[in-house]
């Protein structure tokens, strides 16, 4: 009966030393890293690609050829929209982690914003 309790003792105690969560370590941000460095790794840009973070876009300005899907990504911890009025898009209000794509279909360089936060702003130059 003793060698039954010490052992689900230390059953017990190797459980609670591994832990018993189910939450994936690789979900937790690196060790040092801050909230934004980490949107930044889950973000990665493609040439075809538009990052909104908190107050900006990355790249403000890109080159694409007639018939390119170009696709913005809120990386941001706050809510944006990709309009423009020129090239006849709107994203309507995309949350973190949300995408929107769009085809260009003729040639021309369109500006583009985010109508909640005014100082968010670009421009696509399709060739």
């Amino acid at each position: 009966m003793i060698t039954r309790v010490a052992l689900a003792a230390c059953s017990l105690v190797a459980l609670t030393a591994c832990g018993g969560s189910s939450a994936s370590p690789a979900a937790q941000p690196a060790p040092g890293s801050s909230p934004a460095e980490s949107a930044k790794a889950s973000c990665p840009a493609t040439p075809s690609q538009l990052l909104q973070r908190d107050n900006s876009f990355s790249p403000r300005g890109l080159q694409v050829t007639v018939g390119t899907k170009v696709t913005v990504t809120n990386c941001g911890q706050n809510p944006h929209t990709w309009t423009s009025n020129a090239a006849g898009f709107d994203s309507g209000t995309l949350p973190p982690t949300k995408s929107f794509s769009f085809t260009f279909t003729k040639a021309g360089t369109f500006s583009f914003l985010c109508q909640i936060h005014s100082g968010m702003v670009g421009s696509i130059t399709v060739a």
